[in-house]
């Protein structure tokens, strides 16, 4: 992306469900369960990282279970100059990639695109594609060991890893979300 294969970065897509039995927390908790409260961090993070964190407005829209918890959620972003999309869900389900759209191609990292092994890079001309390959290994937590382990020594300098900016963002949003699921359900 940063190589301008793809062009100018207009969209980002992020999705991350899973059926989760509805006896569990994240189908009963009023206060902190649903969709959007359990994934929407983690499919945020792409479109924070890769749209930036200055976005003009977000929608959110619901499907919401009996109990007013959301199943799934779709955050719509809008920015100066495009557009970007979270779909999370714990009781329904999605293909869960990530798709970067820009004016001379995409990126396409399959489901999980949290678990990648590959992603492609592809073109108007479908025979034209680059397959990249990375070493992803385990579930990503020993990631988030090792970068908490590197901060916490006081070392700085992975701005290409989560900033602090991009985690207030995220928290902002997700208080929003939160804001207006509770008028929801006060209604």
């Amino acid at each position: 992306m940063k190589s301008g294969a793809i062009g100018q970065v207009c969209d980002v897509e992020a999705c991350f469900t899973r059926l989760t039995d509805e006896r569990l927390r994240e189908r009963t908790d009023k206060e902190y369960g649903g969709g959007f409260t359990e994934f929407g961090s983690h499919t945020l993070l792409p479109i924070m990282k890769l749209m930036g964190t200055d976005y003009k407005s977000v929608q959110f829209d619901s499907i919401l279970d009996r109990n007013g918890i959301d199943l799934y959620t779709k955050a719509s972003f809008t920015y100066e100059h495009g557009l970007a999309l979270s779909k999370s869900g714990v009781g329904v389900k999605s293909e869960g990639q990530l798709l970067i759209s820009g004016t001379k191609g995409y990126i396409l990292a399959e489901s999980p695109w949290w678990l990648t092994q590959y992603f492609e890079v592809r073109y108007e001309d479908p025979m034209k594609k680059q397959r990249y390959f990375s070493n992803f290994l385990g579930d990503g937590l020993r990631y988030e060991i090792s970068d908490f382990a590197y901060m916490i020594q006081g070392h700085q300098g992975r701005a290409f890893k989560f900033t602090a900016e991009e985690s207030v963002t995220i928290a902002g949003v997700m208080e929003q979300f939160l804001a207006q699921r509770t008028m929801h359900l006060s209604m």
